[in-house]
């Protein structure tokens, strides 16, 4: 069977005025942590005598930080036009 282990907590995120780009973010775990059945039904406290036997009771909460490229709205509209552009030019027959 496999089940959910939910944790509660919260995210902090790093946002640097100069660049005004987020540079990191991480998740806080709380203590607050639930176990779910795959249909999302709270697995009751009797039924988690296996809790001790789990391998990895603990995983990190990694996150990766997200890449937002630095390019205005203009500059990206811009390169899609291109593209489609030798799209369009690229399937047009010879003649």
């Amino acid at each position: 069977m496999l089940i959910s282990k939910v944790t509660s907590g919260f995210v902090v995120q790093s946002f640097d005025t100069e660049t005004r780009k987020f540079t990191d973010q991480r998740f806080v775990a709380g203590d607050d942590v639930k176990w779910e059945k795959e249909n999302g039904d709270p697995i009751n406290e009797n039924e988690v005598h296996w809790k001790r036997e789990v391998d990895e009771p603990y995983l990190p909460f990694d996150m990766i930080q997200p890449y937002w490229p630095s390019a205005t709205k203009i500059e990206v509209v811009d390169n899609v036009e291109k593209f489609i552009n030798r799209i369009d030019s690229s399937s047009t027959p010879n003649q």
